[in-house]
């Protein structure tokens, strides 16, 4: 059961990434925190606790760059075929 709890925790960072939801992304950082301290990757655990924390601040710190994140510019499209409006 749990196997099948981080699967769905990895799938649903995935679809953060692809809808760039900053909302969600952060929301899936902070539960990924448990994966990695139970995988034993604890520098990653450390850097995303950081890193989650200093994006819960983001708003007070740095208000311009927080709503050019939560209006989807977060994330980075590259594709040959179409545009990425």
């Amino acid at each position: 059961m749990q196997y099948i709890e981080y699967v769905d925790l990895v799938k649903l960072f995935i679809i953060a990434e692809w809808m760039s939801e900053w909302y969600l992304h952060l929301n899936a950082c902070t539960k990924m925190l448990n994966l990695f301290a139970a995988t034993g990757h604890y520098n990653y655990a450390k850097s995303c606790c950081i890193y989650v924390q200093q994006m819960h601040a983001l708003a007070e710190t740095h208000h311009a760059l927080h709503e050019k994140f939560v209006s989807s510019n977060h994330t980075i499209c590259r594709t040959v075929m179409q545009s990425c409006d």
